[in-house]
């Protein structure tokens, strides 16, 4: 079995980047010479996954003009592969509200949903190191990393982990925490394990958010969801091989244009 369907939730506000992009769609900031949105289809692309679903408020519709040039004007032939479809949220609700949207185009099969601002680069994409993993396991998967030192507050509040190895790089997950605000800081007491940048979902996580909808108040996050998930069915963790960053927050953003740079300067 293969997945080919992805979810890119890009109707967020973005404004923890603010001061950055000064309120333009942060998914169409440049990171190496090409905007986020542009590194997150193509990695889906590259991890064979050709049909993703982008969702995107009424206000970012400069993120279809853009996309839809580059399937009329490719700048690599694995765009002849992918094809895109744009859903509307109509207000800020949150993840998981937005996912719910795109859950009669995704059916009953498994699919991947990633954010647009976690980026990873390494030998492999993302996305493909998490596959073999789901089908051998049969069990909902995410990526994580380890954060030390200063190098945590390039990373957005949410997601620090409790995990248990199984046979690394896979690892059951046992907690995950609550979203706060600011960044990530580390208090002394050791590494954090830190969920990264999405993962491989069963069809019965859409069924989930309508569960967490009606007592949920205010916006619908994805949290609850995983949350669900490790003390029902499991959930599983993935060790991401690979240079991680996110890159929605300012700190982030720039660590990973650094990292880029550096590696183009080695290069020559």
């Amino acid at each position: 079995m293969k997945i080919t369907k992805g979810i890119i939730p890009a109707a967020g506000l973005g404004t923890r980047m603010r001061p950055v992009t000064g309120g333009r769609p942060k998914e169409l900031w440049p990171l190496g010479g090409k905007p986020m949105i542009q590194w997150a289809v193509e990695m889906h692309a590259l991890s064979g996954i050709t049909d993703i679903a982008i969702i995107i408020s009424p206000s970012k519709e400069e993120i279809v003009h853009f996309l839809t040039y580059l399937k009329s004007h490719p700048p690599e032939l694995l765009w002849d592969q992918v094809e895109l479809t744009f859903f509307y949220q109509e207000q800020p609700r949150g993840v998981a509200d937005a996912v719910s949207l795109v859950r009669d185009h995704i059916g009953a099969e498994p699919f991947a949903l990633t954010m647009p601002d976690l980026v990873s680069f390494g030998a492999e994409p993302f996305l493909a190191q998490l596959m073999p993993h789901f089908f051998n396991y049969d069990t909902d998967v995410i990526g994580m990393t380890i954060l030390t030192g200063a190098r945590a507050t390039g990373f957005g509040n949410v997601g620090r982990l409790q995990v248990e190895p199984l046979s690394p790089p896979v690892y059951r997950v046992t907690h995950l925490s609550d979203k706060q605000p600011g960044v990530i800081t580390i208090d002394g007491s050791g590494p954090i394990f830190k969920g990264f940048g999405g993962g491989i979902y069963h069809p019965g996580y859409l069924d989930l958010i309508e569960k967490f909808r009606n007592v949920t108040p205010g916006e619908l996050d994805d949290v609850p969801i995983h949350q669900h998930l490790i003390k029902t069915v499991g959930l599983n963790g993935v060790m991401v091989n690979g240079e991680v960053f996110d890159v929605g927050n300012v700190n982030g953003y720039q660590s990973a244009v650094n990292y880029l740079e550096s590696k183009a300067q080695s290069q020559i």
